[in-house]
């Protein structure tokens, strides 16, 4: 994340504050730290991709911090955009593939609910408009597209505990702790990028106030949950699962 802390195309050097790298800093250390965690509490056996995702934000920030003149540009925030946005809607998609995969029946209530919200952010990020000039395409990419794809991951999150609690369907408590804060996170950050889409540059500054303090307090809350000691709700979920996938099988 981090996305709003700003590059300008008017400007040759990079427009790094020392507030936003501090807090750039702290979110990389907080990340490790949740991804130490996740390795050593065997909980990356539960969210592959989530996995994946929070080492690949950390070199991205490394990058950015240790080389600015480099990867504090349009380009490499394009790119790692997509890079996160691709890696945001796995994990979506993983998470709801383990919330139903026990339960047949919910599976196959959800399955189409989930492939309408992929076809829907498929036209909306197809529908986007385009523009040839550097400045404009950057405020597109932000403004336009980004919040088109968060919203769609947004709503595969929504509509995954939403089903599981119209069907009863038991959820992991890491999962739908990470569904729900990723979710409420996104619909901030989504909200952000879209009001920088309608301002375009003068919002920037205020949208780079409220986006790094809200990303670090959500890899904090990552980090708890990396770390925190199994609960008696989990074994029982994980009995309860158990015991189901032998009875289908």
């Amino acid at each position: 994340m981090r996305a709003l802390l700003a590059w300008r195309p008017r400007s040759s050097e990079p427009n790094v504050r020392l507030d936003q790298l501090a807090i750039g800093i702290a979110v990389d250390v907080v990340l490790a730290i949740a991804w130490i965690g996740l390795v050593l509490r065997q909980r990356w056996r539960l969210a592959w991709l989530f996995s994946a995702y929070v080492p690949v934000v950390v070199v991205c920030g490394l990058l950015q911090a240790i080389a600015p003149a480099q990867f504090f540009v349009a380009w490499f925030w394009m790119a790692k955009q997509v890079a996160y946005d691709i890696l945001k809607l796995g994990i979506a998609l993983e998470l709801a593939w383990r919330t139903f995969r026990a339960f047949p029946g919910a599976q196959a209530a959800a399955r189409p609910v989930l492939l309408a919200i992929l076809g829907f952010t498929t036209v909306a990020v197809m529908a986007a408009p385009t523009d040839s000039s550097a400045s404009e395409l950057f405020l597109i990419a932000s403004g336009q597209l980004h919040p088109r794809v968060l919203n769609g991951t947004i709503w595969l999150m929504a509509a995954t505990l939403a089903l599981a609690h119209w069907y009863r369907v038991p959820v992991h408590p890491f999962h739908a702790a990470l569904l729900a804060s990723f979710a409420a996170y996104l619909t901030l950050f989504g909200t952000l990028l879209r009001l920088e889409g309608l301002y375009g540059w003068a919002a920037q500054p205020y949208l780079n106030a409220v986006d790094p303090p809200a990303y670090l307090a959500l890899v904090c809350w990552w980090a708890f949950l990396a770390w925190r000691t199994e609960s008696p709700t989990v074994r029982a979920y994980t009995d309860t699962i158990r015991k189901l996938e032998l009875r289908t099988a």
